[in-house]
């Protein structure tokens, strides 16, 4: 019984707070506002609306907003209609903690080519660091042959070298011994590993095989 009386409380308040502030229009609300006819189309430099006003009671004339222009007034609702907003084909944005009107469609466009940029960017340093093997990448690589399974002294694969071109030599790591280089992942394979069975752990603060 209390919560429906603090409920019915709560909505008698709210209904005097939203028809004071004129968010509810009264069938005599118009009766009470003092219309400015000067406001015409041919006075308005901006949007007019004949019926534009709170309570659709008197013309209006709302400025419309360059790109760039402060849309702060536009940005918050209130009993009235705002007094400006932005023009066609621009949108209320936040920017910088400010809201302004923004060119979506110019945004986009700008975000689109910055990334495509960046993709770009991306794989040329790939490329230019082995990460993207090529057709001609082993035409590019001076191999050493000497390496053979006869002379590497632990896991020999005959193309184990970056882009799979030239002869490579793993060295295999005992137990305890330092890890820390073959967790750094670059263009070329690392040049040694743990021994099978091990694996490279942290142990108290350095990579070790274990």
């Amino acid at each position: 019984m209390r919560a429906a009386v603090v409920l019915l409380a709560a909505l008698v308040a709210s209904c005097c707070v939203a028809v004071t502030l004129g968010l509810v229009c009264q069938p005599d609300a118009c009766s009470k506002q003092i219309c400015d006819y000067s406001i015409t189309p041919e006075t308005c430099q901006g949007e007019f609306d004949p019926r534009g006003s709170a309570c659709s009671c008197c013309p209006f004339c709302t400025t419309l907003l360059g790109e760039g222009d402060s849309c702060l007034e536009s940005y918050f609702v209130g009993p009235t209609p705002p007094k400006s907003k932005c023009s066609p084909g621009l949108t209320c944005q936040v920017d910088r903690d400010v809201p302004v009107c923004a060119n979506i469609i110019r945004q986009r466009m700008r975000a689109a080519v910055v990334l495509l940029a960046a993709l770009v960017a991306s794989c040329c340093v790939a490329v230019t660091l082995g990460l993207v093997c090529l057709p001609d990448a082993c035409s590019k690589q001076i191999c050493d042959y000497s390496i053979t399974p006869e002379t590497c002294q632990g896991e020999f694969d005959p193309k184990g070298s970056s882009c799979r071109c030239c002869p490579f030599c793993t060295k295999l790591l005992a137990k305890g011994a330092n890890c820390g280089l073959t967790r750094i992942r670059g263009p070329s394979p690392p040049a040694s590993k743990c021994s099978p069975g091990l694996t490279c752990q942290l142990v108290d603060g350095a990579y070790v095989c274990a």
